[in-house]
């Protein structure tokens, strides 16, 4: 995700939170296989769910974004929370085309986008 980290306006994303990130997927995704190898009739399943909504924030055309570099609300950069509401004037007029709602948070169509992208991905393996 987009983070203030120093730079009020920094742009983009934070590679060492996001290599974090990955560092605990590898590791999650073994201990879920541990698990399951240890309790054969466990049903856990591991879902990535960072792949794809980092495919939405690099390539946002591809999904029907026109930005995935600042949020819809204020300038974008450092505004969450309170200052992001409707009565504040600073609020783009179509949210539907920002990844991000503000610079944390994801903009409604986003969070759906990415639940359907990996609910159809891993539906076989929920269901199986």
């Amino acid at each position: 995700q987009k983070m203030l980290y120093g730079n009020p306006k920094l742009e983009g994303c934070i590679d060492e939170l996001n290599e974090a990130e990955l560092v605990y997927n590898i590791k999650l995704k073994a201990a879920v296989a541990s698990l399951k190898a240890r309790v054969p009739d466990i049903k856990v399943v591991y879902i990535n769910i960072f792949d794809s909504f980092m495919d939405i924030v690099r390539n946002p055309a591809k999904y029907g974004f026109e930005t995935s570099n600042r949020g819809c609300c204020g300038t974008g950069y450092i505004e969450v929370g309170i200052t992001c509401n409707s009565n504040v004037s600073f609020i783009c007029p179509d949210a539907s085309k920002y990844v991000f709602w503000d610079a944390v948070h994801s903009t409604e169509r986003t969070y759906r986008l990415t639940a359907k992208i990996v609910l159809d991905k891993y539906i076989s393996q929920l269901l199986s």
